[in-house]
Parts: C-alpha cells; sequence; structure tokens
C-alpha cells in the first residue's frame, strides 16, 4: 500500500485531536469573558483551517469509495481499514471521529459480505451475517454527514 494514505490518514487523526483540544480551551489562564472570546476566535479561525483540510481527504478519497457501488478491491479495503484503525485514539480509548469511523467500518462490513456472496458463500453464514448488522441495511453504503 502506498505510504501516501497512510501519511494523509495519519496527518488527519493528528488534525482531529487538534481540533478537540482546541474546541476545549484550558480555563485555567482565563481572567473575564474578553480572554476567553479571543482565545475561543482564534482557536476557531484554527479549527477552520484544519476541517477544510480534513474535508479534502473525505471528498477526495472517503466519498467516491462511499458513493461507489462496485466492489472494493483488496488494495481499497487495507486502505480503509488502516484509517478505521487510526480513528480509534488507543492512548485515550477514544474515537476521534466516531461518524466516520462507523461509515468506514459499516463500508468494511458491507465489502466483505459483498465479497463472501460473490463466492456462494454458505446461505447460514449470510443469514447470520445479515442479524448481526441489526436493522440497517448492510446492502446500502452508509452516507456520510455533509
Amino acid at each position: 500500500m502506498p505510504d501516501d494514505h497512510q501519511n494523509d490518514f495519519s496527518e488527519y487523526v493528528e488534525r482531529m485531536k487538534e481540533i478537540r483540544l482546541l474546541s476545549t480551551p484550558d480555563l485555567k489562564d482565563i481572567r473575564d469573558a474578553n480572554d476567553y472570546s479571543s482565545i475561543l476566535v482564534r482557536n476557531f479561525s484554527r479549527i477552520g483551517e484544519l476541517a477544510v483540510e480534513n474535508r479534502k481527504l473525505v471528498d477526495d478519497f472517503i466519498k467516491p469509495i462511499l458513493s461507489s457501488r462496485g466492489n472494493l478491491t483488496a488494495e481499497t479495503r487495507d486502505k480503509l481499514k488502516l484509517f478505521s484503525e487510526l480513528l480509534v485514539d488507543d492512548d485515550a480509548f477514544a474515537e476521534v471521529d466516531s461518524h466516520l469511523s462507523e461509515a468506514l467500518n459499516d463500508l468494511l462490513l458491507t465489502a466483505n459480505i459483498e465479497s463472501a456472496k460473490d463466492i456462494d458463500a454458505d446461505p447460514l453464514v449470510m443469514l447470520m451475517a445479515k442479524k448481526v448488522t441489526g436493522s440497517r441495511n448492510i446492502w446500502k453504503r452508509t452516507p456520510l454527514p455533509d
């Protein structure tokens, strides 16, 4: 797998962590409402810049995959799996981007089930896969929130 996507994914995660920190500023150095207001304005300006960079990755790489109806290649599945794993911060035991993580995991689950269907998987296995996914329609791609 090319390292360019791995680097893009890692940068996405780092930007999400920075967004989280900037959106909850430390209150210990704030003396009054004006201090708080100026910190928020500065932080939200930076958050906007970071969000634009992250949106570019989503628009250029993730959305085309989510909207495609074709089978995912093994390479694409590997990339999505890597990205999904990076979206979970093992150190903090938290998801960095839960919406994107859920969309990727749904897509990977669907791709795995579809590939099993393509190789004439046991009907009982297919039935169990449908039950595991609950009421979600696994045969449709999960849209990303705008």
